[in-house]
């Protein structure tokens, strides 16, 4: 009994006992693929999330490591969301204006310590069971509407104009009174981007669709090239990305009032985080006919948190594009593991190359973006949906 709890906590047990070569290659070949992915998603969702570039490569790490010991999916990639960043902007720029860099990252951080003790209270109470009562047409149309908000965040630097932020009507109303002022250099970065990213996708599907070129990468990479060209003033680029890992920092726990401002947004993006990520969990389980855990989902995102709050992480998520690209790397032969391998990649870059983000233009980054929200977008629901009585 003693030891079948331990192995349902510790789920690595379970499946660390049958590993073998076979699955250690698939592994690291889908490791390596999402990391070279994530890398350019993280700098871009960080953004997304208003925080400064090189905290979405430290995101990531707390959350891969710790899912691959407690994680009860194989396919699941944990990291930054669009939809989940997002939130994140939204709810503590509420609290903290973003412009303050000093008192919102800490507040991010503090956010992600809150979400991580939701997570492990909502276990601890057995309340996985409120997925089983989530409206999937409700889920889709706020889905929907947040691809639409994640969308129009990203104008300002798609344009290269500085739209303030607010409603949709409000930031359009904005853009058009201001057309004259359109930077038209990143304009075209952030064109270039989409046509790149959907050049490449096409290509993908059609000639390697089981190991695809990483597109985001290239994106970045041709980007980066251009923007070493131009001068600063020409258009707004990432600039100086600080090297080396992330330090231990406690989250502002002694600042209550900070806390009890928090406690909202904790909730809301405690909740979304996790149901997003267990709508991924229990797709992938059925279409690959393996068992999860919901409630040991909650405890492995909860430890992620906790974690990754004291080493610069903001709030995990699963991604379903880059869980999409490990399934379609090794169908039904891979483990949590390959998570590991994923940091890695992320490890390399901290340590070594995020020197070459500095002449990166931020309208490339809104490009993938908006490439990266076109799959939240869902048409065939509502039109369903208005068929019915």
């Amino acid at each position: 009994m003693r030891d079948r709890r331990l192995r349902r906590r510790l789920p690595i047990l379970s499946w660390a006992e049958d590993y073998s070569l076979s699955l250690l290659k698939f592994d690291f070949i889908a490791g390596v693929t999402v990391g070279v992915v994530l890398v350019p998603q993280g700098v871009a969702y960080a953004m997304l999330a208003e925080l400064p570039p090189v905290y979405g490569l430290y995101g990531p790490l707390a959350g891969l490591m710790v899912y691959a010991l407690f994680g009860t999916s194989r396919h699941l990639a944990v990291g930054p969301f669009a939809l989940v960043s997002l939130l994140v902007a939204e709810t503590v720029s509420s609290v903290v204006p973003p412009e303050q860099t000093a008192a919102y990252v800490p507040a991010v951080m503090l956010l992600s310590l809150m979400v991580g003790v939701l997570h492990l209270l909502m276990a601890l109470l057995r309340l996985d069971i409120i997925i089983a009562f989530l409206s999937e047409p409700v889920l889709n149309g706020f889905t929907s509407a947040s691809a639409v908000l994640i969308a129009s965040s990203q104008l300002k630097h798609l344009l290269g104009l500085p739209v303030p932020r607010g409603t949709l009507p409000t930031m359009l109303g904005f853009i058009a009174m201001h057309l004259h002022q359109v930077k038209l250099v990143a304009l075209a970065f952030g064109i270039g981007g989409v046509l790149v990213l959907d050049g490449l996708k096409r290509l993908n599907k059609r000639f390697c669709p089981s190991l695809p070129l990483p597109e985001q990468l290239f994106a970045l990479v041709l980007a980066g090239a251009i923007g070493a060209q131009l001068a600063p003033e020409q258009v707004h680029m990432v600039g100086h990305v600080p090297s080396g890992l992330p330090t231990f920092e406690p989250p502002p726990l002694t600042d209550l009032d900070l806390v009890r401002r928090l406690l909202q947004p904790a909730a809301t993006v405690g909740l979304f985080a996790y149901i997003l990520a267990m709508s991924i969990v229990r797709t992938m389980a059925i279409k690959y006919e393996y068992s999860t855990d919901a409630n040991q989902e909650l405890v492995a995102f909860g430890i992620a948190n906790i974690i990754g709050s004291f080493f610069s992480a903001f709030p995990a998520a699963g991604s379903l594009s880059r869980t999409s690209l490990i399934a379609s790397t090794c169908g039904a032969h891979c483990t949590p593991l390959h998570g590991m391998f994923t940091a890695a990649v992320v490890l390399i870059v901290l340590v070594a190359l995020t020197p070459a983000f500095r002449t990166l233009p931020y309208a490339v980054l809104a490009s993938i973006v908006f490439m990266s929200v076109k799959s939240l977008f869902d048409l065939k629901t509502p039109r369903a949906l208005y068929k019915l009585n």
